[in-house]
């Protein structure tokens, strides 16, 4: 319930996480001659991120809650190609993921950024009652179906080579089944790099780098739709 919330305002508007990004050890020529991010004198806390990026206030209701300390502040900014910045802003926390959206920077220490939304995906059964329109494709002839928002639900991994965002979505706590995403930015939004799906959570454990590969050919042709929660 409270996500649909998160959601309505985002649109009306315009993942405690597992680890945090690290910074790619092998970086574009471009970012290495720039001025380093260190030397940017930028906003310490939440309350002075959101005066600069203005995020929905229902982004703070779902975590009015938790109590910031200097382990888990509720946001982090990570250094990203051409000396931008990519604000990473916590917006609900389950038992195992987080709700979080991104915000990127539009050009070095531009203090302008802009709204990350997210290809997603939903198996067809979990997404049944929740489908408000069907913008392409026909129900009931993909295992999955495709959605867009900000808001990406899951943990963020640490593999951050070549700046990609990656995203597990877990079923259950100790991770042996779920979706895992992998995004790159292009033209200032992120697209699907690597998709890769493991439904059955009574087999055996499996690390997600391993579970089976989904093809673009195929995950492209899936139905596209809108969730009522996204309206």
């Amino acid at each position: 319930m409270f996500k649909c919330c998160i959601w309505a305002l985002l649109l009306s508007n315009t993942f405690f996480i597992s680890s945090c990004l690290a910074l790619p050890s092998e970086q574009p020529d471009s970012y290495k001659n720039d001025k380093p991010i260190s030397a940017i004198i930028e906003p310490q806390t939440r309350a002075q991120w959101k005066q600069i990026i203005q995020w929905p206030d229902a982004c703070d209701e779902g975590v009015s809650h938790i109590s910031f300390s200097k382990h888990f502040k509720g946001f982090w900014v990570h250094p990203w190609s051409q000396g931008r910045r990519l604000v990473q802003v916590v917006c609900t926390r389950g038992t195992y993921n987080l709700g979080v959206i991104f915000y990127l920077e539009t050009e070095k220490a531009s203090n302008q950024f802009t709204l990350l939304v997210f290809p997603q995906f939903i198996s067809a059964g979990s997404a049944e009652s929740m489908i408000a329109k069907v913008l392409s494709g026909q129900l009931g002839t993909a295992p999955y179906y495709q959605f867009q928002r900000p808001l990406v639900w899951g943990s963020i991994l640490t593999d951050m080579s070549g700046y990609t965002i990656t995203n597990k979505n877990r079923y259950r706590g100790i991770g042996g089944c779920g979706i895992l995403t992998s995004y790159q930015i292009v033209e200032g939004q992120p697209q699907v790099a690597s998709l890769r799906i493991k439904e059955d959570c009574t087999e055996a454990w499996l690390a997600p780098e391993l579970w089976p590969l989904i093809k673009k050919s195929d995950y492209a042709s899936w139905p596209l739709v809108i969730l009522e929660e996204e309206e």
